[in-house]
């Protein structure tokens, strides 16, 4: 796949104005007024000849106005015949029986002489579908067409209207002419666990010898020493074009504000083009550099101090009386560049609630806390230390060292959950990873009905136990009989005091019913839930 960096020109457009390309077009009063009683529903757009249609869709009026941006805010019913229309010519234009034979409505992006088209109208009025039925129409013209003009509403018509852009993205995979000499190669593929490349190019110009150059494989020392079978390597291949100007540059806003739309969309199908996936490949070699230098290897540090400390100098300084100045240097050393990381990663949190469209989409993402909650819980454990080093009451210390390894125990888990976030910048990981966090969101409505379960035969269980008195009261407390009908459903229980109790045969018979229902029931639900997950996950 090849993205343009700069498009080509159509040669319908014959001149360039105000950074939009745009037809050099007069028009008469005639044309004028037949807009304007178009708009005022005058005229009906099924009495028109196509000829006629072409001529007015081209018309940009001296205040800057198009007859679809006119519709949009005047007439809908009327913009929707002339699409249906358009749509219609499309598809007869190759029949002979077809009135429209070889009149096909040519439909061009016009911009008005503020640069907006109709498409923007549409954007801006929340007219979905009459956007999702003008991205279908542009989506078949010709290369260079019209990208140029509507690459700043992208990222709010991936927002509005994702399926359409999805299939809009499809269309705009374009084979020319030269791209159809490239049937077979060696092909550079954009990572090892795809099957395509990519790459940009000006298209200025087209230079073969440098699109061969940066599609296939160089042919290595040893393959041509040894004669390797270049048919077997030069594998079936299709070369096509995607137009849309500096859309994979991170310097352009337009690309990165797309790219974040991409990343908010809740329709995953988009992701399943190959354009969109080509994109990611292109930039991610560069995203995954500056991640891996600006957060991952941090984190890694952060990680390995963090346990250093908590795990073996903290527990070193409460057993040693009198401390030596190297273990306090060291201390002072290892708590000062805790402290260092926690603000560091809270510096990256704020700048990523900033860039964030609004506080509600930063505060419900379960991937925010647990960006957040090692470092505050961290640094509360450092604020507590100091509290230690000012006062000389031994029961207050321990109360103090208490606390301290209740929020290191907690800090020590989210810390070490939160690297598995970062290990999805592997692609061996990554999947993984997101099954497992797929497999956690799947189950939230399983384990409301587990946990009832386990409530309904634990009370059971609690209220036949208190027919007994002494040594025959298998279980003494409520707690006592939820935790084990946990156990009970892992495989761990024990009913040896079920012979001697009153009641035994109640007993023994909700037994086998909570056996039953929480191991053979209840746990092959969670498997199957598990792997039909697994499935989702693999295939997409």
């Amino acid at each position: 796949m090849l993205l343009s960096s700069l498009g080509c020109f159509n040669y319908n457009m014959i001149t360039y104005c105000k950074n939009n390309l745009r037809y050099m077009q007069a028009f008469s009063y005639d044309s004028w007024k037949a807009i304007e009683m178009i708009s005022k529903d005058l005229i009906s757009i099924d009495e028109l000849q196509p000829q006629r249609l072409a001529e007015l869709l081209r018309v940009v009026l001296p205040d800057g106005r198009t007859l679809i941006s006119i519709l949009v805010k005047t007439n809908l019913a009327h913009l929707e015949k002339l699409i249906n229309k358009i749509i219609y010519s499309r598809s007869m234009m190759h029949q002979q029986d077809s009135v429209y034979y070889g009149q096909n409505i040519p439909f061009e992006l016009v911009p008005d002489i503020r640069g907006r088209t109709a498409l923007h109208e549409c954007v801006q009025n929340t007219y979905t579908k009459a956007s999702e039925e003008i991205l279908d129409i542009v989506g078949k013209n010709p290369l260079g067409n019209h990208i140029n003009i509507i690459q700043d509403i992208l990222p709010e018509l991936v927002e509005t209207c994702p399926m359409a852009v999805s299939k809009y993205f499809n269309d705009r995979m374009i084979e020319c002419p030269w791209t159809l000499k490239h049937t077979k190669g060696d092909l550079k593929l954009a990572d090892e666990e795809v099957d395509f490349g990519v790459y940009s190019d000006p298209l200025i110009y087209v230079d073969l010898q440098e699109h061969e150059r940066k599609l296939f494989q160089r042919e290595s020392y040893m393959e041509k020493k040894l004669e390797v079978n270049k048919e077997q390597k030069h594998l079936p291949m299709i070369v096509k074009v995607f137009d849309f100007p500096k859309i994979h540059h991170f310097g352009n806003i337009w690309g990165r504000q797309m790219m974040a739309a991409l990343s908010e969309s809740d329709d995953i199908s988009v992701f399943d083009r190959v354009f969109v996936q080509a994109i990611l490949e292109y930039q991610w070699p560069a995203i995954r550099q500056a991640v891996i230098r600006d957060l991952f290897l941090p984190y890694v540090v952060f990680f390995l101090a963090f346990n250093y400390y908590a795990l073996y100098w903290f527990e070193k300084d409460n057993n040693e009386r009198s401390p030596s100045v190297v273990h306090m240097v060291e201390g002072v050393l290892i708590r000062l560049s805790l402290v260092i990381f926690c603000v560091y990663f809270c510096m990256n949190e704020y700048i990523q609630f900033q860039n964030e469209s609004s506080a509600f989409k930063y505060l419900t993402s379960f991937w925010n806390y647990i960006d957040l909650i090692p470092n505050i819980l961290v640094l509360c454990a450092l604020a507590i230390a100091l509290i230690k080093g000012y006062t000389t009451d031994k029961s207050v210390n321990g109360d103090v060292m208490q606390w301290e390894r209740y929020l290191n125990a907690i800090a020590s888990f989210f810390i070490c959950f939160r690297l598995l976030y970062f290990l999805r910048i592997f692609r061996m990981y990554g999947h993984l990873i997101k099954t497992i966090v797929e497999v956690l969101i799947d189950m939230k409505v399983f384990m409301v009905i587990l946990f009832m379960s386990i409530l309904t035969f634990s009370g059971s269980f609690f209220i036949l136990a208190q027919n007994n008195r002494g040594d025959k009261v298998f279980i003494e407390s409520y707690m006592q009989s939820i935790m084990q009908m946990f156990e009970l459903m892992l495989g761990e229980f024990d009913t040896e005091k079920f012979s001697s109790s009153v009641g035994s045969a109640i007993v023994y018979f909700m037994f086998a019913l909570a056996a039953l229902f929480l191991i053979v029931v209840m746990l092959n639900l969670l498997i199957a839930i598990i792997s039909d997950t697994f499935a989702n996950v693999q295939s997409q």
